[in-house]
């Protein structure tokens, strides 16, 4: 109105709480701000830093607004919350808080029947897993008491101001194997039971308190919606958890009052992706839509903003979609480059344009009917997280494409333009960068082993992977050395661990090896552990740690096991000798005597035996699945156990001797003879040891599944 410029928004607040964060109200003041300023300014806010570091604003003679201007908006997507990145970029990025909603990020079953309160006075509240009540949380659903507690955290939640609250099970959910249980509401399904759960706890809060809803979430074992009924009460929403490209179609015949929202893990270091970059602007592009497609509510990011440097652009034309579908990606990085980068835009353009060529490769969507993060199995990383990482990111990130993209970068820093935005920018970008280099350059270097498992590889793989491991050492880590320092609102790698940044990411981004072994006591000791050949009658040859891992790793390495091997025709010998004696931790239990534990592993022409056993107690038996062959998650030797014949000694000095009558073995010696052959040994499940190292193990079910060659001489 005249020179006058009114802009309006609600801020209310819902909670009372001792902070003015913004997070706790709608903040619709700053929105009507930031869509002043990106309508008549050209604003942008491209990425989050320090203050107003970030703002992007297009240069302009004069600001006009027509006299009879109105806008009003209330966004499709309510709310977009997960971790902050300050108020504006928030605002200007569509990440809306949502202060009417009491979540929990995933879970409120710990809230409702805290452990700490009462497992000592009522264990009864807790599931009885395996004869015992549960130390984690899970419930006895039964238990009126319990599902008492559950409805009084609802609403007390509600009573605190909110408007909707959560209402979801404990994660990585396992049902309690009570007698009540098996049979709760006379279904026999865990995540039907929870479901009828729910909807009546929905069904007494539309009693005790009208206009307020509820949340419950789908997730785990109640991904799949309920069998038993159709029909949700008039307060209910439902949180889809993963929300994926086909999520609504197995909802098309259920009556939801309340709608929807949902989890995303589209950009979290969980995917196999990790802290590489994940997806490209053709699947960004289309899962912002989808959101509008299917009428999503409501999202949180779990992981997101993990990578700025490389995924930046990408998160950058998934806000801007999300806010308006119209807009496309294409132009979207276009104008991220030309807003940040000036004269070093075309190269820069290009660098993103290959990275998104790259992400299409291998399949670009980390949703599908195995996505499930609530499986314990995985939680416990008792699942393959190898083979499925390795291979996807060796695919997407070949050598010569690293060469490309270095180019790329190399020449748009020689152009790099001075202001404050690029200059904060330019060492985000160079950082995630050189992660994914050192990060692919070692995986190549791992895959040139299995091509050619020569000491010159290994050696080479060796001191790649020593090379990341100091990259990451040396990363800019705050006081605690868990996370990295913030840098004003900009939290690298998503404030993940040292340990998870080493890994290359969580759940199913895991690497085993080479990431997460101390490699170092490997480099030192001179032995290549893989493709290993052994001559009966050679001088001893050195076993590596098993777990490098371990907090038991330096004794570990200061007290190898040796071996050596003899054979006659009556049988092989295998000796394991301790030139250093065992360790003092394992002298020092008090023990006379600490019996050593080994297995043998003999194959020939593609069967193979194992022979395992301590001074005392001995078997053998044979492999019945191999790993890899009709999806077996390692070799497993589940046929007949024999107990004769095999006989494993150990003297004073610790040296252990086994020995093998061929006649057990199936093989009929003949000099010069080439065996697979593997060793493995250990003090306590802490201090293993092993000849063959199999580098390819994907859990912890197949150490010993690689064998090295033993000739008989």
């Amino acid at each position: 109105r005249g020179q006058d410029l009114y802009l309006f928004g609600a801020n209310k607040k819902y909670v009372s709480r001792d902070t003015n964060h913004y997070r706790y109200y709608e903040m619709g003041e700053a929105r009507a701000a930031a869509e002043f300023l990106r309508r008549f300014c050209a604003a942008e806010f491209l990425f989050p830093g320090p203050r107003f570091v970030g703002l992007s604003v297009e240069p302009k003679t004069a600001i006009e607004v027509p006299d009879d201007f109105r806008y009003a908006h209330a966004p499709a997507v309510t709310f977009n919350i997960g971790r902050q990145h300050g108020l504006y970029y928030d605002v200007f990025n569509g990440h809306y808080c949502a202060p009417w909603y009491g979540e929990y990020g995933g879970h409120n079953y710990y809230q409702a029947v805290p452990h700490s309160q009462y497992a000592e006075i009522h264990p009864e509240y807790f599931a009885l897993l395996d004869g015992k009540r549960s130390t984690h949380g899970h419930l006895c659903i039964s238990n009126p008491e319990v599902q008492k507690l559950i409805l009084e955290e609802v609403i007390r939640h509600l009573d605190q101001g909110y408007q909707m609250v959560e209402l979801s099970q404990t994660d990585g959910y396992r049902h309690c194997q009570c007698d009540n249980c098996k049979n709760l509401f006379n279904v026999t399904e865990p995540g039907e039971m929870l479901w009828i759960l729910h909807r009546n706890i929905s069904e007494q809060v539309l009693k005790l308190r009208p206009g307020k809803q509820v949340c419950i979430i789908a997730y785990g074992p109640t991904r799949t919606p309920p069998r038993t009924f159709r029909t949700f009460p008039a307060n209910a929403c439902i949180d889809l958890a993963p929300w994926v490209f086909d999520s609504m179609k197995i909802w098309e015949d259920y009556t939801v009052p309340g709608g929807f929202i949902c989890y995303d893990y589209t950009f979290g270091s969980f995917n196999e992706m990790g802290f590489t970059p994940k997806h490209s602007l053709a699947m960004v592009s289309t899962h912002a839509r989808n959101l509008h497609r299917d009428k999503i509510q409501g999202v949180y990011r779990s992981g997101w903003g993990d990578n700025f440097g490389l995924d930046g652009v990408f998160y950058y034309a998934w806000n801007q979609i999300i806010a308006d579908p119209t807009r496309e990606a294409g132009a979207l990085l276009h104008d991220f480059c030309r807003r940040l980068f000036g004269p070093a835009a075309p190269e820069m353009e290009r660098f993103y344009q290959l990275l998104n060529e790259r992400m299409q490769v291998a399949g670009d969507n980390p949703y599908g009917v195995e996505l499930d993060f609530n499986d314990p199995d995985l939680l416990a990383n008792r699942r393959p997280t190898h083979t499925k990482p390795v291979a996807l990111l060796l695919a997407r990130w070949p050598l010569p494409v690293l060469d490309q993209l270095e180019a790329l970068l190399s020449a748009a820093e020689q152009k790099w333009p001075q202001d404050e935005n690029a200059q904060f920018f330019l060492p985000i970008l160079r950082n995630n960068f050189d992660y994914l280099q050192v990060t692919l350059r070692t995986l190549a270097a791992m895959d040139q082993v299995n091509r050619a498992p020569t000491a010159a590889n290994f050696r080479d793989l060796l001191l790649r992977s020593q090379a990341r491991a100091e990259f990451i050492a040396a990363l800019p880590w705050d006081k605690s050395g868990q996370r990295c320092a913030k840098i004003g609102e900009m939290l690298p790698y998503a404030g993940n661990t040292p340990e998870q940044i080493q890994d290359n990411g969580r759940l199913r981004a895991i690497i085993n090896f080479p990431f997460r072994k101390n490699l170092e006591p490997i480099l030192a000791s001179g032995v290549n552990p893989c493709g290993r050949t052994l001559h009966t009658g050679q001088n001893p040859q050195q076993l590596i740690g098993y777990n490098p891992k371990s907090n038991a790793q330096n004794e570990v390495w200061e007290h190898p096991f040796f071996l050596s091997c003899t054979w006659t025709e009556e049988a092989l010998q295998v000796k394991l000798s301790l030139p250093k004696g065992m360790p003092p931790a394992i002298k020092d239990e008090g023990q006379k005597r600490v019996p050593v534990f080994c297995r043998i592993f003999l194959g020939q022409d593609g069967w193979r035996k194992r022979f395992q056993g301590n001074t005392g107690w001995q078997n053998y038996t044979t492999r019945t699945k191999t790993f890899g062959v009709d999806g077996a998650p390692g070799d497993e030797y589940n046929g007949e156990v024999s107990k004769g014949g095999l006989t494993i000694t150990q003297d004073a000095n610790d040296e252990t001797l086994v020995t093998i009558p061929w006649s057990i073995t199936g093989i009929q010696p003949v000099k010069g003879m080439t065996l697979e052959f593997n060793v493995y040994c250990q003090y306590s499940q802490q201090y293993g040891f092993i000849w063959e190292y199999n580098h390819l193990q994907t859990n912890w079910r197949n150490p010993c599944d690689r064998a090295g060659s033993l000739i008989l001489e």
